[in-house]
């Protein structure tokens, strides 16, 4: 009888351990207050840069990276600071059982510029996947059409792989007097000369193009229906892909371009402001889709990671939350607003601007540097 009454308590004890281990491992915790085992979140908070402070309701808990354990189901104020950075703020909501994972990006407060091109550029072409940029010169010793590689991270100079020559100006035909229109797949660049006698040239994106064979006129019509209704089509199932939402979140919107993931979507409706959907809405995890009306602006641009957009007002640019929260003004001055573009790895924003134009007739290429 001793023997068996040991098992079973002994049984007892193992089961209820095991049980106490796993509630545990799923965030409960023993609240001595009300003396009851109740479920907590965890809250897992990145940032960049690192180091950065972090205070729940306005109390300091430490700085970036960290986790913060025990936190009771519900919405707390989470701030992040760094000296000379913007600071992020918001409303989160803690679920139980969950670790919720917090991302930051902190941009800095006065950002430098810094001069790419010195020879003038006139017209300027993005590709869609954001990673070249085709120009014209007209510079003497450097007329023609060149490109900007935006996917390598050093600042570039007219003698650094980042820019690429992809033809020169010859005696007879002037390619640096150009129209541009980059192909849909962001592999080719379609070319119309104006003049007495038209020309149309198709061009390689990643090469040196010489002697291309020209266009006939219908040849250059149909390329440009052709990468209409590509483009179109992309559009178009990107969006049925993200599911019924998607559909009914791109109705009566216009414009609609896409973030590098394929998660978000913006657009302009027709009150004029834009609209944002939100497939993976964050900083928290498992949250159904949403639509987010962004603050008024002139234009919008997404960003290289997907969870910011860069806006134009005036004569000013900002970053901002995919939610429209945490604007942050990152430059002031003349601009042009066609041409904003971030670098892929999302340390410059690439802009057009002349802020000398009394000696100089064309604006050249700056970037802004966010880190």
């Amino acid at each position: 009888m001793k023997k068996l009454t040991g098992l079973i308590i002994f049984i007892l004890i193992v089961t209820t351990v095991s049980a106490l281990l796993f509630f545990y491992g799923r965030g409960y915790r023993i609240d001595f207050d009300d003396k009851q085992f109740k479920p907590t979140g965890v809250l897992t908070i990145t940032s960049k840069p690192t180091n950065a402070k972090v205070f729940i309701n306005n109390e300091e808990k430490g700085n970036t990276n960290m986790d913060l354990s025990n936190l009771s189901p519900g919405k707390y104020t989470l701030t992040i600071t760094k000296d000379g950075y913007s600071t992020w703020e918001k409303e989160i909501l803690i679920k139980k059982e969950e670790v919720n994972e917090i991302e930051v990006t902190l941009f800095p407060r006065t950002p430098s510029l810094t001069s790419i091109t010195f020879t003038g550029v006139n017209e300027v072409a993005i590709s869609p996947d954001g990673k070249k940029v085709v120009f014209l010169v007209q510079e003497k010793g450097q007329q023609g059409i060149w490109s900007l590689d935006l996917s390598r991270n050093t600042i570039p100079i007219f003698t650094s792989q980042a820019l690429n020559k992809l033809i020169s100006d010859s005696e007879k035909i002037k390619y640096s007097a150009a129209k541009l229109q980059i192909s849909p797949d962001s592999k080719r660049v379609l070319i119309e000369i104006p003049g007495d006698t038209q020309a149309y040239f198709l061009l390689d994106l990643d090469s040196q193009n010489n002697s291309p064979n020209p266009l006939f006129i219908e040849e250059f019509q149909k390329t440009q229906d052709d990468w209409a209704k590509e483009s179109l089509g992309e559009i178009n199932s990107k969006i049925k892909g993200l599911g019924q939402e998607a559909i009914l979140g791109a109705a009566g919107l216009s414009n609609i371009t896409f973030s590098p993931d394929g998660n978000r979507f913006v657009g302009k409706n027709k009150n004029s402001n834009f609209a944002v959907f939100d497939s993976k809405p964050g900083p928290v995890p498992n949250t159904k889709e949403q639509i987010y009306t962004l603050p008024k602006a002139n234009k919008y641009v997404w960003f290289s990671d997907s969870k910011h957009l860069i806006g134009t007002k005036g004569e000013n640019i900002f970053i901002v939350d995919v939610d429209g929260q945490n604007i942050v003004s990152i430059y002031s001055g003349a601009f042009d607003s066609k041409v904003i573009s971030p670098w892929l790895d999302g340390s410059k924003i690439l802009i057009l601007a002349n802020f000398n134009s009394a000696l100089n007739k064309l604006a050249n290429f700056y970037a802004i540097e966010l880190r």
